[in-house]
């Protein structure tokens, strides 16, 4: 399993210019969501940048939309996982 540091995912942030990313697991189910504010809010609780990003990620997403469409269409905007 690889972990991936929450500096990673800043760089994707940026990278993609994206507001929001949706973190997946190694069986492609989407645990969780990231956005600059996740991170700001768990910079300002103590967290560091070299934790591993699961301890930052929102785990609570709640989408508006149902999630396999939103697989689709956040898959055709860009592949997060270059």
């Amino acid at each position: 399993m690889e972990i991936i540091l929450g500096k990673d995912g800043i760089v994707k942030l940026n990278k993609y210019g994206k507001r929001i990313l949706f973190v997946i697991d190694e069986k492609k189910k989407i645990v969780g969501s990231l956005s600059d504010g996740d991170i700001r809010k768990a910079l300002l609780k103590g967290s560091k940048l070299h934790q591993p990003l699961k301890k930052i990620i929102n785990r609570n997403i709640k989408p508006k939309r149902p999630m396999l469409e939103l697989i689709k269409l956040v898959s055709k905007s860009f592949n997060c996982l270059e």
